[in-house]
């Protein structure tokens, strides 16, 4: 494609011998595997597979309707039992009954970076900032993120350090910029090297708000690109091991908002047996999302309906939510009276819905400033 940078394939041979993944946390063997549509924003997904069709595990199962080389595949072998769309044939999200248990498959991995992940499936996990999409596989991001700051994540690259490193090192055919491994103090989870860079040096409570904010803010123009490090040691996997490994560690917080350990599953696998034994009372099903990798129901909680809201309560605990040198309290008041351009000179275009949690939780006013934040985005990416 234009733009990449002229390299040598990446496949096995260039990369060093993997080592094997030792016996990892307690797989989760679900009895439906469910792909939602709505984990992939930005795109119009149409799906390529029909209800009673068996599916091998890589198989597509939808794709975009604008640039259908974004393809989202089966992350389980079996059978769809249930296709759902809505106007237009848009898909809104596929069922699988799992044949058997989540497994790593070989795969003929030699390719580039952007072709492995758009083959089996991998580009849907990027997002980009702004607006938190799905990016355009033509475009060049000026830096990548890679997110290492949750136990789920550590524990997986602790588990993978050569695959994570093949990984890191893949990514930054993507991108002519650095790509930056976000983690907490401690051991480094992969070494620093050509393009990639660690950053450990924030507080422990920062986020990856924070951390965008401190090293490649896009509030004045530019595109950075982020993903999970899970995602990343997938892609080390394809490359230094020819393995498709479609499961992921994913951490389940008790009703006391404590870890209740960490099990492994695929996409899109139904937790709600999982939920329950943390104690918690879920819906029916309740399917891994895309990038989750901690599972807080709380978070799951529909919001009340729109109603007068509170003042703003100025105390340095809100404003210490959000990134510094970012004017937490007048970016809330515009996000609540719904002021796009006051909001984005305030810094706005740094963050996505995730990075509000803690400031709809501690601020008196009641507002959901995941959903004020999301429209007020809609709005400046309407204008662009």
């Amino acid at each position: 494609m234009q733009g990449e940078e002229a390299a040598p394939e990446v496949a096995m041979s260039c990369l060093e011998p993997h080592r094997k993944r030792a016996f990892g946390p307690p797989a989760i063997v679900p009895e439906t595997v469910t792909l939602e549509a709505q984990d992939m924003p930005g795109l119009r997904p149409v799906a390529c597979i029909e209800e009673g069709a068996e599916v091998a595990l890589g198989t597509p199962v939808m794709h975009d309707r604008v640039r259908p080389a974004i393809r989202v595949v089966a992350p389980v072998a079996g059978r769809v039992v249930r296709v759902e769309t809505g106007l237009g044939r848009r898909v809104i999200r596929v069922v699988i009954r799992p044949a058997g248990p989540a497994r790593a498959a070989p795969v003929r991995a030699v390719g580039d970076t952007r072709e492995l992940m758009l083959i089996h499936g991998l580009w849907c996990d990027l997002r980009t900032r702004p607006f938190d999409r799905v990016p355009d596989p033509e475009a060049r991001p000026k830096a990548i993120l890679v997110n290492a700051l949750d136990g789920a994540a550590v524990a997986a690259a602790q588990a993978a350090p050569f695959a994570l490193g093949h990984g890191l090192r893949a990514l930054c055919r993507l991108t002519d910029g650095p790509v930056i491994l976000c983690q907490h103090g401690g051991a480094a989870l992969a070494p620093a090297e050509g393009r990639v860079e660690l950053d450990t040096v924030a507080p422990r409570h920062d986020g990856m708000a924070h951390r965008l904010r401190r090293l490649c803010s896009v509030a004045h123009g530019g595109e950075v690109w982020t993903l999970d490090a899970q995602t990343a040691i997938a892609l080390g996997r394809l490359c230094g091991e020819g393995l498709f490994d479609p499961t992921r560690l994913v951490e389940i917080v008790t009703l006391m908002g404590e870890g209740a350990g960490l099990r492994q599953a695929p996409l899109g696998a139904d937790l709600a047996e999982a939920l329950k034994e943390a104690g918690w009372t879920t819906p029916a099903t309740r399917p891994l999302r895309r990038n989750e990798s901690r599972i807080d129901p709380r978070h799951d909680a529909v919001p009340p309906p729109d109603g007068a809201l509170g003042p703003i309560v100025p105390v340095p605990a809100l404003a210490a939510t959000l990134p510094m040198r970012l004017r937490a309290i007048p970016l809330l008041h515009a996000l609540q009276i719904g002021d796009a351009e006051t909001a984005r000179r305030h810094g706005c275009l740094d963050l996505v819905e995730g990075d509000m949690r803690a400031a709809s939780a501690i601020c008196a006013s009641g507002a959901d400033y995941g959903a004020l934040l999301r429209r007020v985005l809609d709005e400046l990416e309407g204008e662009r």
